[in-house]
Parts: structure tokens; sequence; C-alpha cells
């Protein structure tokens, strides 16, 4: 039986080892607000929001941010899907951040993920991330988080595309 659709089209060579985790920036929107993208071998080439939308910035303090792909192959039922999740803090509680919680968890949600390594992640492309359980904390001690701990999980078609860095510009204003 022939896998024409499945093909393995490369190997892997080892590179330099000079990988650094983390995540600097995330960018959000509303998956309603997409309207087009142009891909090819797992990279964003074009993409386009609906008129008068982008994607909002949320920056982050480092080493307080995670973002991971896992795959979910099911063999006996043919089946295969990539699990995304978005964990992500941000200090000091405020009147309007915890309203704006409330739209987050409202929506489904598109996310650019700016790693440590300079390279943009979109995730929810197709299904959109959805906010999970999240804490709103005070904190006890002086020294200790008060702020909030969000968590989204997306299940999507394939692992999440890079998104060419001179589009950020664009997705970042008003289309």
């Amino acid at each position: 039986m022939a896998f024409e659709n499945c093909a393995i089209i490369s190997g892997y060579t080892k590179d330099c080892r000079n990988s650094i985790g983390g995540i600097k920036t995330v960018y959000i929107t509303e998956l309603q607000n997409k309207s087009s993208i142009t891909s090819a071998s797992g990279a964003i080439s074009a993409f386009t929001l609906t008129s008068g939308k982008k994607f909002w910035t949320f920056e982050l303090e480092q080493a307080t941010a995670t973002a991971s792909e896992v795959v979910k192959p099911n063999a006996p039922n043919g089946s295969y899907y990539v699990e995304q999740t978005l964990n992500f803090k941000v200090p000091k509680r405020s009147a309007l951040f915890s309203y704006q919680i409330k739209n987050l968890a409202q929506n489904d949600l598109m996310v650019i993920v700016l790693d440590m390594n300079g390279t943009y992640w979109l995730l929810g492309e197709n299904n959109g991330l959805k906010m999970q359980d999240s804490t709103n904390s005070f904190g006890t001690a002086m020294a200790d988080m008060n702020g909030y701990d969000l968590q989204f999980l997306a299940m999507e078609n394939d692992n999440a595309k890079t998104v060419a860095s001179n589009l950020i510009a664009t997705l970042t204003s008003p289309a």
C-alpha cells in the first residue's frame, strides 16, 4: 500500500548547540480575525487579518512562559493531531487585566509566540487555543507572585508553523 500523501521528505542533520529555551513575547488575537495564511513546508510567508483587527502584544518577564506541542497519533483509529499548550504569567493584578482575562476565556485564540531564539511560531492556527483553568493569585509572602498564571490548549492538525519576522509589524497594527 502506498502512502503518497505522507512520504518522508527529509532527514535531520545535527546543528550547532546554540538553541535556548524560553519565550520573550506572545501576540494574541481572536481566531475569527484570520483572513488568509499562505504557508509551505511549515513556514508562513503571508498572513492577513480581517479589516481593523490585529494581534495584541503581551510582553513577558523572563522565564515566566512556556509553549509545547505533543504529537498524538492513534494507530488503531488512523488519526493524528497535535496538542499545543501555552502557559504564561502576568505579574501585578489589576482590574483592567482581570477584565481582559474574561475576554481571553470567551474566545478561540491564535497566538504568535516569539521564542528566545528569535523565531515566531503560530499556535491555534485552525482550531484556536482555548483558555484552561487559570489562576489569579495574591501570594502569601511579600516576594510571592501577585498576578495571573494563564493556561491555554489547542488541538491542531499540524505542528506550529514559523511566521516570517517581516510580517509581525503588519500583524500588530490594525489591518
